[in-house]
C-alpha cells in the first residue's frame, strides 16, 4: 500500500468514527467534530463575528481567532470576554506570578451552535470563575503562553480555562478560568484534614499524580510543584494549576519569564478549561477568563475540608492529580511550579491542574534561575536549577504529603539558605500522623534524593489505581494498614495554619542560586563555599545552626 493511500485510508477512518461518534452536521450534512460541534460551520460563525470584538492587542486578537477557528469541540474554545460581563469582582490572594481573584460569569461559556436562535448556547450561566492576571501580562509572548500550556493539558486534572478578558481600571489582561472551590490543596488541608480519612488521602494523590503523569507524558516538567499549586474542587478532586513556569524537558527557556501559552497545551479533562480573553481598560492589562473551581486550590480546599476526606477520597485526588501531570510528561513537558497552590478542585475529589506559566519542555535550558516554593523544589532544583519530570515527582510527593496530613512540608521552619542546604543534604519533612505503609512508601520513593529512583507520573498514577481497585475489592493489607492508621490518628492534630513560621513562604517566587562549586568524589560531595575564617561548621549539619551564624557565614547568594 503506497503512502498516500495509506493517509487516504486513515483519513476515512477518521470520518467514519466521527460519523458514529458524533452524527452529522444538520447545516453541512459532514460528520461532527466533537458532540454537537461542527468546526467547519462553527469556525464560520466565529469568523463572521472576528469584526465585533477587539481585546486592543492585534497578538491576542490573532491568538482567540486561531484558536476558534481551529476548534474541533466545545473544550477547546477560548473568546474574548468583556470585563462588564463579569461581576462581584472579589479579591482571592497573592500568587507568585500575579493577584487571583473570584467572579460571576454572567454568560457562560459555549458548548455548541443554536442554528434557530443564531447564537452560541452556552452553560454555567452565571457561574462563579477564577481571575488571574500577571505581574508582566503587559509581555504579550508571555501571557499567551501560559495559556496555551494550561489549553494543554486541560481536562480532568487540570483546571479549566475560558478566554482571556481585561480590567479597564488596570490596564491588565487577564486569564478567566474555572473556579475551584476548595482552593489551593494548602488551604484544604488547613480547613478539612480532619475529614479526610485515608482512602480520600490516596484518592487526592492519585488524581495528583494521574495529572502530573499527563504532564511528563508529553515531555512536559512543572517546575514549580507544590500544594499551592494544585487546586480542589471538591476534598479529593484536585487539579494541577499554575503552569507559569511548565516547560518541555528539552525547551530553552532565554527569556527568563514565566509564559503563559502553555496553559493551551494540557486543557482537558485534568486541566482548567480557559473559556477566553478580556481586558481590563482600566489598567489597560489582558485577562484570561477561565474555569472556577468551586472549592480553590488543593492548599485551600484541605484548610477548610480535609475531615471530610477519607483514604479513598486522598487517593483518587492524588490520581487525578498524576493524570494529569503524566499528560504533561508525555508532551515531553515539565510543569516546572508543582505544588497545591496551583491545583484546584471543583469538587472535593476532582482535581485540575492549573497555573502553567512556567511549564516547559523537558530539553529546555533555564537560564532565567530558580522559581518555585522551597519545600516542593528537589534537590537538584535547588542545587544546579535543573528541572526534570523527576523533579515535578519530587514535588508531587510533597503533594501527598500534604494530602495525607493535612501538613505542608516544612510549615513550622524559615525558607531560607538554612532550609536549601538541609534539603540538597537529604532532608525530608516530618511526617505528622500514621500513614499506611504501602502509602508512605510510594511517597517517600517521590522524595528519593536519586532522581532516578522516583517513580514516573504514569508509574505513580498506576499504583494508586491498584490502590483503588484494591480498596473496592475489600483488599486485607490496605484495609488491615488503614484501620490500623485510623486507630492511630484518633488524637491527631489537624494543621493549623496560625502554627505556621513568619518565615514560611508558599507563594512562587524566584529564588538566589547558590554560589557553589559541586566536585563528585565517587559517593562523596565537596562543596566550595566562601565561609569566614572565624566560623567553620560542618556542612552535613548545617541546618541545625542558629540564624545569626548562617547570616554571618558569607554563602554569596546571587
Amino acid at each position: 500500500m503506497t503512502q498516500i493511500n495509506l493517509q487516504l485510508k486513515i483519513f476515512v477512518i477518521l470520518i467514519i468514527n466521527n460519523i458514529f461518534r458524533y452524527g452529522k452536521c444538520k447545516e453541512c450534512n459532514q460528520s461532527n467534530t466533537g458532540k454537537n460541534w461542527c468546526n467547519r460551520c462553527n469556525a464560520k460563525q466565529f469568523q463572521s463575528k472576528f469584526d465585533k470584538w477587539t481585546s486592543g492587542n492585534i497578538e491576542i486578537d490573532k491568538f482567540i481567532q486561531q484558536m476558534q477557528h481551529n476548534a474541533e469541540r466545545c473544550g477547546v474554545v477560548i473568546e474574548w470576554i468583556p470585563f462588564d460581563r463579569l461581576e462581584n469582582v472579589e479579591y482571592l490572594a497573592q500568587g507568585g506570578f500575579g493577584i487571583v481573584y473570584k467572579a460571576k460569569w454572567i454568560d457562560g461559556y459555549i458548548v455548541s451552535w443554536d442554528d434557530n436562535e443564531k447564537n452560541w448556547k452556552r452553560r454555567s450561566q452565571n457561574c462563579y470563575v477564577c481571575l488571574k492576571n500577571l505581574d508582566d501580562s503587559i509581555n504579550t509572548n508571555v501571557f499567551l503562553q501560559e495559556i496555551k500550556n494550561q489549553l494543554k493539558f486541560r481536562g480532568k486534572w487540570a483546571i479549566a480555562l475560558y478566554g482571556i478578558t481585561k480590567n479597564p481600571a488596570r490596564k491588565e489582561y487577564i486569564m478567566v478560568m474555572q473556579y475551584a472551590i476548595e482552593g489551593s490543596l494548602r488551604k484544604m488541608l488547613d480547613s478539612k484534614f480532619k475529614e479526610l480519612n485515608w482512602h480520600d488521602k490516596i484518592r487526592i494523590l492519585f488524581h495528583i499524580a494521574e495529572g502530573l503523569s499527563e504532564i511528563h507524558k508529553n515531555h512536559f516538567v512543572h517546575k514549580d510543584f507544590h500544594s499551592g499549586n494544585i487546586v480542589n474542587d471538591t476534598l479529593t478532586k484536585p487539579y494541577i494549576a499554575d503552569f507559569g513556569l511548565c516547560k518541555q524537558v528539552f525547551e530553552k527557556n532565554p527569556e527568563g519569564i514565566y509564559g503563559i501559552k502553555n496553559q493551551l497545551k494540557f486543557r482537558g479533562k485534568w486541566a482548567i478549561a480557559l473559556y477566553g480573553i478580556t481586558k481590563n481598560p482600566a489598567r489597560k492589562e489582558y485577562i484570561m477568563v477561565m474555569q472556577y473551581a468551586i472549592e480553590g486550590s488543593l492548599r485551600k480546599m484541605l484548610d477548610s475540608k480535609f475531615k471530610e476526606l477519607n483514604w479513598h477520597d486522598k487517593i483518587r485526588i492524588l490520581f487525578h492529580i498524576a493524570e494529569g501531570l503524566s499528560e504533561i510528561h508525555k508532551n515531553h513537558f515539565v510543569h516546572k511550579d508543582f505544588h497545591s497552590g496551583n491545583i484546584v478542585n471543583d469538587t472535593l475529589t476532582k482535581p485540575y491542574i492549573a497555573d502553567f506559566g512556567l511549564c516547559k519542555q523537558v530539553f529546555e535550558k533555564n537560564p532565567e534561575g530558580i522559581y518555585g516554593v522551597i519545600p516542593f523544589l528537589a534537590p537538584e532544583t535547588l542545587n544546579k536549577g535543573r528541572y526534570t519530570q523527576e523533579s515535578d515527582m519530587y514535588s508531587l510527593g510533597m503533594i501527598t504529603l500534604e494530602v495525607f496530613t493535612s501538613y505542608p512540608p516544612f510549615y513550622n521552619t524559615p525558607h531560607d539558605i538554612s532550609l536549601i542546604m538541609a534539603i540538597c543534604n537529604g532532608h525530608k519533612p516530618e511526617i505528622k500522623c500514621e500513614i499506611p505503609q504501602l502509602l508512605k512508601d510510594l511517597m517517600e520513593k517521590c522524595w528519593n534524593n536519586e532522581p532516578r529512583i522516583r517513580p514516573t507520573a504514569e508509574e505513580f498514577k498506576i499504583q494508586l489505581s491498584k490502590y483503588l481497585n484494591y480498596y473496592d475489592e475489600d483488599n486485607d493489607e490496605l484495609e488491615e494498614q488503614i484501620e490500623i492508621a485510623n486507630e492511630l490518628n484518633k488524637n491527631f492534630i489537624q494543621y493549623n495554619s496560625s502554627k505556621m513560621h513568619p518565615k514560611a513562604i508558599y507563594t512562587s517566587r524566584l529564588l538566589p542560586k547558590l554560589k557553589m562549586h559541586e566536585y563528585d568524589t565517587f559517593n562523596s560531595k565537596q562543596f566550595g563555599l566562601k565561609i569566614p575564617d572565624k566560623l567553620a561548621f560542618d556542612l552535613g549539619t548545617i541546618h541545625e545552626t542558629n540564624e545569626e551564624q548562617i547570616n554571618e557565614a558569607n554563602f554569596n547568594f546571587k
